[in-house]
């Protein structure tokens, strides 16, 4: 039983042997801390869930998690700031 490849099983082979590797050969992501802008007020509710969940997140990425509060304008100022 003679085993044929086209072209299109060929690549898909070779791209199942070459991207993992590539893949292993990035660095960690992320690399820097990361920043999480809060909209409103420190100390509100929206603050201690953001607080809460950087500290989750910062522990399973290994990564601190920066919380920032950008307060005004109805939450404005802050989604300004992520955009």
């Amino acid at each position: 039983m003679a085993l044929s490849l086209d072209r299109r099983t060929l690549a898909g082979w070779l791209a199942a042997l070459v991207l993992p590797s590539t893949a292993l050969a990035q660095e960690a992501w992320p690399n820097k801390p990361i920043k999480f802008i809060v909209p409103y007020l420190a100390g509100g509710t929206t603050d201690l869930v953001a607080r809460t969940t950087g500290e989750y997140v910062g522990k399973k990425l290994g990564q601190p998690v920066v919380i920032e509060n950008r307060p005004g304008a109805g939450g404005n100022i802050g989604m300004d700031a992520v955009a």
